[in-house]
């Protein structure tokens, strides 16, 4: 396992370690970090964690697990790359995540804990693999906007709640049916 000093913020080293990921790596997905907060929950207790997260044609085909571990994320931008799966814990381990924009990856589903984060606002995963998307989307409670565009969607659940969607981009899906309250 490597640990790699990633900042120094006041005396505060941040590290990460974990095994599957090289310096590089690592160091990438820290930089990819616009917004650090290194005293998120605890001032007594500080970490490294993240708020904003841009990466834009990156090269990951799977997240490491300290992605998971920045549970003060408000907003994820990660676009034009071979992602092709999002922790399926996402959702419980960042509640306060209010945009998620994975657009042009390769993804094949999305997590179902989404609906966890309960204060997810923008959906975006427009141009992806996608062809099940979990109830718990079609149902969440805050979300007001939604692009499933250009994946392999062919039906959308009866039992969907979208009422208080601003906008819902669907073009280039193979839907044959729209559920009866739409």
């Amino acid at each position: 396992v490597g640990v790699v000093q990633l900042a120094t913020f006041n005396n505060i080293n941040c590290v990460a370690s974990e095994t599957n990921l090289n310096d590089k790596d690592r160091i990438k997905l820290w930089n990819a970090c616009k917004v650090k907060t290194p005293f998120c929950n605890n001032i007594f207790a500080p970490q490294c964690n993240c708020a904003i997260l841009i990466m834009r044609q990156h090269n990951y085909t799977k997240l490491p697990s300290m992605f998971e571990k920045m549970d003060a994320l408000k907003k994820v931008v990660i676009t034009k790359g071979p992602l092709g799966k999002l922790p399926e814990g996402m959702g419980e381990a960042m509640k306060g995540l209010a945009w998620l924009e994975v657009d042009f990856n390769r993804l094949e589903m999305l997590p179902g804990s989404l609906d966890k984060a309960n204060n997810l606002l923008y959906l975006y995963a427009a141009w992806n693999n996608i062809s099940k998307v979990p109830l718990s989307v079609w149902q969440h409670r805050r979300l007001r906007h939604l692009d499933l565009s250009t994946n392999r969607i062919d039906q959308i659940p009866e039992n969907t709640n979208l009422k208080d969607v601003a906008t819902f981009y669907m073009s280039n899906n193979s839907i044959s049916k729209l559920p009866s309250n739409f």
